[in-house]
């Protein structure tokens, strides 16, 4: 959910909204990063959990768990590494941390470096597609299964008012 979140503000930046965005978008970062540490720790619980299970029943079905919840885990850690890449590219363009927070960029009123990077650039789309690739790959770890899909946070619609 928080990397649902994050990658909604991500998406944002790619509308050439104005730089209040790119404001709030790093606000935001920091919360985001303490939560995704919480849910990270959830995971590995769960993770655990799901090892534990396995380890005590020995079936195939619970080793087909077991892998598909260890790709689930990858597949994942690879989508967030490569949105946390696009922050820091961001991030970098922006003229790296200002002085009085590090936190945020420098030059982070500029909206036309966001406009230039998810639009003129088509970064955008790339990151439509890999949210779309991701919940591919999630789904197709659940066999496709419509409930299990239904329950999937990464969903993009296209939106009629814009382009």
């Amino acid at each position: 959910m928080i990397n649902l979140m994050y990658l909604v503000l991500t998406a944002l930046l790619a509308l050439n909204v104005s730089a209040e965005v790119m404001n709030a978008f790093f606000s935001l970062d920091k919360g985001l990063k303490n939560s995704r540490t919480i849910v990270e720790k959830n995971n590995d619980q769960v993770m655990e959990g799901i090892n534990k299970q396995a380890d005590a029943y020995r079936n195939e079905n619970n080793e087909k768990y077991r892998g598909n919840a260890k790709q689930a885990m990858e597949v994942t850690a690879e989508f967030v590494a490569y949105i946390e890449s696009i922050r820091k590219d961001l991030f970098n363009k922006a003229q790296g941390p200002s002085e009085k927070d590090p936190t945020i960029p420098k030059d982070i009123k500029n909206k036309d470096l966001t406009t230039n990077m998810f639009i003129n650039e088509g970064l955008g789309a790339k990151i439509e597609q890999k949210i779309k690739d991701t919940r591919q790959k999630l789904a197709a770890l659940v066999d496709n299964d419509p409930i299990t899909g239904a329950a999937l946070p990464l969903d993009v619609e296209k939106n009629p008012g814009r382009l």
